[in-house]
């Protein structure tokens, strides 16, 4: 709005003004003025309702010209200060935040992609439990990378179904942090804690099929469960348990989560250490980040985590109430394809068991909540970190028992300290420094396998990095 706007408001009102005084005409006393009880004279009445009926005008007009001042929309620049404390003294939800590329990214996009694929939808989906670090940021840059390349919508969803690790704040900090990178998002932000009544909805579909019921075990209990299993393997051999080819979530899923879905990804050559490499080309610090057989589970090593027992599986012990929820798996053996490491397959009742859906402090599982949120929102594309590849099965079953479409996915390799660990919340990662945005975009570039760009800016980087990626992992 245009700042003469105002005062056009107030040259209305006058006009108002003048045009109403017009017409008071003169009321029938004698002459111009009146005469006083005492036989004076005084002004006349009419004057007096005039001059209230002014001051009023004016006031009304001040009032709306202020507020049309105040609703014009304040600038917001594209590289926000950056993040220097945390957290920071936000609220924990706070309205959704809509922000879309300036010209000069879709400038980029076109020319990195001249034939995009219709119809699709990526997202990056962070956990609020403090700011992104080295390791966040590959993930999202790749995930960001392949949604415009492909020409495609990026979304940003806040996976704080979890409360208790939820951090106050964190939210709005990775979102400072992703817009501080170049990072944009294309549709209004979506926080799990707000979607409640979208799982249950799932979770009855489901508890309707007769695909879910009632767990009594306690953590205690399935650590006695398991090791009871193991004596019975040392007896009998022949009856070993399934050792997970495809790292499964820790049995004590009474706390399932993000963070239960962690694995031991990096003894499968899944995590890249700090260093540089090309593709398919192991360096300094680095582990294969290519599959190296046509067809793989991630580990052929034993785990010290074991399948669900399916202790319930066959109804409650006598006297015990269900304290969580499990989808009962299917048999049979989870074949997919994966973007970045090839053919998978997972035999998840064998090698996981029945996970939970509902935990026992009633929050939704993070298997369940994640297919919901990515069927709801239309999600096509899943470009995430290796940590949750093990996760894809489980997923893809209970997608397929919804009646979902199924997403294609890539895992894209971990980032580890310098004790070999991935880097996370949980461990202390320091938070990603964003008042150098080359410099953080150019190491995760590295940390994904590929040259240095030396580009001049983060817009130079951005276009750079697009056309190398639709080159690897483009359109055909």
């Amino acid at each position: 709005m245009a700042y003469g706007r105002p005062r056009a408001v107030l040259r209305r009102g006058g006009a108002w003004v003048l045009a109403a005084t017009a017409g008071a005409g003169r009321r029938p006393w004698q002459g111009s003025d009146w005469q006083a009880a005492d036989g004076g004279y005084g002004h006349s009445p009419s004057q007096f309702f005039i001059a209230v009926r002014l001051a009023i005008a004016i006031a009304i007009a001040i009032a709306i010209a202020i507020a049309i001042r105040l609703g014009r929309p304040l600038p917001v620049t594209r590289y926000p200060l950056p993040v220097t404390r945390y957290p920071l003294p936000v609220t924990r939800y706070p309205l959704p935040v809509t922000h879309r590329p300036s010209p000069i990214a879709t400038a980029m996009i076109s020319s990195a992609n001249p034939a995009p694929r219709a119809g699709y939808t990526g997202r990056y989906a962070p956990s609020p439990s403090g700011p992104l670090h080295a390791g966040s940021l590959v993930a999202a840059l790749a995930s960001y990378l392949d949604a415009r390349v492909h020409g495609g919508r990026w979304l940003l969803r806040i996976e704080d179904i979890d409360t208790p690790r939820s951090v106050a704040g964190a939210d709005r900090i990775i979102m400072q942090q992703l817009q501080a990178l170049g990072m944009h998002w294309d549709r209004p932000v979506v926080w799990q804690s707000q979607r409640h009544a979208l799982y249950q909805q799932a979770f009855d579909r489901l508890a309707a099929q007769g695909l879910v019921y009632g767990c009594a075990c306690t953590r205690r209990e399935i650590e006695e469960a398991i090791r009871e299993a193991r004596l019975r393997e040392q007896r009998f051999p022949e009856r070993r348990l399934a050792e997970p080819k495809h790292a499964p979530a820790p049995v004590q899923e009474i706390a399932d989560g993000p963070a239960a879905e962690a694995t031991e990804a990096r003894s499968a050559g899944l995590v890249q250490a700090q260093g540089r490499a090309r593709p398919g080309e192991a360096g300094p610090g680095l582990a294969q980040s290519t599959p190296t057989a046509p067809e793989q589970s991630y580990s052929e090593q034993s785990y010290s985590e074991r399948p669900y027992p399916g202790t319930c599986r066959d109804g409650l012990p006598s006297g015990r109430e269900a304290r969580a929820w499990r989808f009962r798996v299917p048999p049979g053996v989870e074949h997919y394809d994966d973007r970045w490491l090839g053919p998978q397959r997972q035999d998840v009742l064998e090698e996981v068991g029945d996970f939970v859906l509902r935990r026992a402090d009633g929050l939704w599982a993070y298997q369940l909540a994640v297919v919901v949120d990515d069927a709801e929102q239309q999600v096509t594309d899943i470009v995430r970190g290796a940590d949750l590849l093990g996760s894809t099965a489980r997923q893809r079953l209970l997608a397929r028992s919804l009646g979902l479409a199924l997403p294609s996915v890539m895992h894209v390799p971990l980032v580890c300290d310098a004790l070999g660990r991935k880097l996370s919340k949980q461990n202390h990662a320091p938070a990603l420094d964003c008042s150098r945005p080359l410099q953080a975009l150019e190491t995760a570039w590295q940390h994904l396998g590929f040259a240095p760009l030396s580009a001049t800016g983060p817009d130079d980087f951005w276009q750079r990095a697009q056309a190398q990626w639709a080159a690897r992992y483009g359109p055909a």
